[in-house]
């Protein structure tokens, strides 16, 4: 026989003067992941590309140093020998690494930080979706794709930052609600 919230009140003499008390024990960060993204884990591919993104965004601060033009904005020149997207090096260099490695690269820490809210709030759902290797794919494809787009219709600019990406879960999640929609407690897009 189960218990009843009830017959078990937590006591707790510190925080609550010896009440009852049946608050959840959460700080702030945790409140905002519950709400934010409650399905997000750590094991998760998304949540596991967003340390990598900012290890690297160190990592390049730390070897190449900063320039003056934003709040942590590593280096040009250091993005350019990472791997920022650049089509006359992917082109006749056959780089062709450039076209992976522009996601793991951010031009400041507001780039950085938006791209990994973004892709955290919209890929945290997907992937408990779809799976890991799907969004493995999803996530690769959205960005090979969209660096490709970059390089063709602007061939004289660098480019750096995980928005192909995150673009490509914000297109998934679209096609998705379009499909699905009959099948969906609403029947009115409104």
């Amino acid at each position: 026989m189960e218990k009843s919230i009830e017959e078990e009140p937590i006591y707790n003499d510190f925080k609550t003067n010896g009440e009852k008390s049946y608050a959840r024990e959460e700080n702030f960060f945790d409140s905002l992941r519950i709400f934010c993204c409650p399905k997000l884990r750590i094991t998760q591919f998304i949540a596991i590309v967003s340390i990598v993104e900012f290890l690297v965004f160190f990592i390049s601060i730390a070897v190449y140093g900063l320039n003056n033009e934003a709040f942590l904005a590593p280096d040009y020149d250091g993005l350019k020998h990472l791997g920022a997207a650049d089509a006359k090096s992917t082109k006749n260099d056959y780089q062709f690494y450039r076209i992976i490695m522009p996601m793991f690269l951010h031009a400041h820490a507001e780039h950085i930080c938006g791209n990994v809210v973004f892709q955290l709030y919209f890929g945290s759902g997907i992937e408990f979706g779809i799976g890991f290797w799907r969004m493995v794919l999803l996530y690769i494809l959205s960005t090979v794709g969209g660096i490709l787009l970059a390089i063709t219709f602007h061939p004289e600019s660098y480019g750096v930052g995980a928005s192909c990406s995150g673009f490509g879960l914000l297109g998934f999640d679209l096609a998705y609600v379009i499909t699905n929609w009959g099948f969906m407690d609403r029947t009115k897009p409104y």
